[in-house]
């Protein structure tokens, strides 16, 4: 059971580009899971995202800006000559650090 179970080591073990987007106030994911993902993961390339608005089933809505703009960045971070990327209208800048808490790594 453990072999299938083990998240952390599953993580640990992951290497491909990760985002994280979570709200610190999702009544149902405590933001110690997302944080966790973040800390356990194996990749370089890493982004947590928590967001200070929204809540499990608002996130989105609350935060789409940012979040498509976030999600732009790590495709650009995949495919930095992407002339295809979505959301060129809708994510021209991040969220004011008043919205949200960025942890990033992108050691290569």
């Amino acid at each position: 059971i453990v072999k299938h179970f083990d998240h952390q080591a599953k993580l640990t073990r992951y290497a491909n580009p990760l985002l994280v987007l979570h709200t610190e106030n999702d009544g149902r994911v405590q933001p110690h899971h997302a944080e966790r993902i973040y800390q356990w993961s194996g990749s370089k390339c890493k982004q947590l995202r928590m967001y200070y608005t929204g809540n499990h089933n608002t996130i989105f809505r609350e935060n789409y800006r940012d979040m498509l703009y976030a999600l732009r960045e790590l495709c650009l971070d995949i495919f930095p000559d992407a002339p295809w990327l979505p959301f060129q209208g809708q994510c021209t800048a991040p969220a004011s650090a008043a919205y949200v808490r960025v942890e990033r790594s992108n050691s290569q």
